[in-house]
């Protein structure tokens, strides 16, 4: 692969150089390579190589006059570019993916945390209300008192919302809070502590 130093060389070579076009010219029992009259106005052109060269090296040396190399240069050099630019974008686009599955897998999350205390409340509910106790049955109680309240404040065929329910079960689900004057000690029964654990 060509460095950028070897392509400042040669384009300062080239600049340097006799302008082209450039020919083979044979004269004179000469081979040469030289410069087009039209070019440079000379009659014979400016003579930029001239010896033992085969006539096939002549022709070579003729194409790979300073505006081919100039041209050629400034063709990798646009190549180049445009390779940076791909690689520009492909890094966006990769970054952008990124983002794209970080945010789908954020969502995903909060949608299962949701399904899974959607399942639990589902469970105790069922649970509660199944377990054909009517005495000392939190849940039954707790879905009693929410459509009496429900109904005193909206009225007889209110309905309690979704959000109502939740938080009626979610109460019964939470685990009771120790009202112990002494901080959680057993010789003090609470909610939490119930006198045959004390």
């Amino acid at each position: 692969m060509i460095t950028k130093e070897q392509l400042a060389e040669l384009t300062s070579l080239a600049r340097a150089a006799t302008p082209g076009p450039w020919e083979n010219q044979t004269s004179n029992g000469w081979r040469r390579v030289g410069t087009t009259s039209a070019s440079r106005g000379c009659i014979d052109g400016d003579v930029v190589a001239n010896g033992a060269a085969s006539p096939a090296d002549m022709s070579f040396i003729a194409a790979a006059n300073p505006a081919m190399v100039l041209a050629l240069i400034a063709e990798l050099a646009q190549a180049h570019e445009a390779r940076r630019e791909a690689q520009l974008a492909a890094q966006e686009a990769q970054t952008s993916r990124d983002s794209t599955v970080t945010q789908v897998r954020r969502e995903l999350g909060q949608r299962i945390v949701s399904q899974e205390k959607d399942a639990a409340r589902y469970r105790a509910m069922r649970d509660g209300l199944v377990s054909g106790e009517l005495e000392n049955n939190p849940m039954g109680e707790a879905m009693y008192e929410l459509g009496e309240r429900v109904c005193g404040e909206r009225g007889h065929d209110a309905i309690p919302t979704a959000a109502e329910f939740d938080a009626a079960i979610d109460a019964v689900m939470a685990p009771p809070r120790c009202t112990c004057p002494s901080g959680g000690s057993l010789r003090w029964p609470c909610t939490r502590h119930p006198p045959e654990s004390a």
